[in-house]
């Protein structure tokens, strides 16, 4: 066994000797699988969506993930002839809307 290095990452420090640490370590794309996996089996459970709705659905998620999702900042705001809302002042209006209720 090594002497203990206390600047390795990759070992642990049980006292003065150090022993290799197995780490799994989850790439993005299988993280991604895994959420498509679980978007897919609550879509089949409870959304009332066709499997072959459920299926498009997926491989559009895929295709993203590879290619990603391009797009001009700008259709909107010539769509509706104005500035669009933010983000942050849409929240604004949800909360005040939220308290005007209680």
């Amino acid at each position: 066994m090594k002497k203990a290095n206390r600047m390795s990452s990759d070992w642990s420090l049980p006292g003065d000797i150090m022993i290799p640490l197995k780490i799994n370590i989850i790439t993005r794309a299988e993280k991604d699988e895994i959420r498509r996996a679980a978007w897919r089996l609550r879509a089949e459970r409870s959304s009332g969506m066709s499997k072959y709705a459920i299926e498009n659905v997926v491989r559009m998620f895929e295709y993203y993930d590879q290619w990603g999702l391009v797009g001009n900042p700008n259709v909107l705001r010539r769509l509706l002839r104005r500035e669009p809302t933010s983000l942050a002042i849409v929240i604004e209006r949800i909360m005040r809307e939220r308290n005007a209720v209680r």
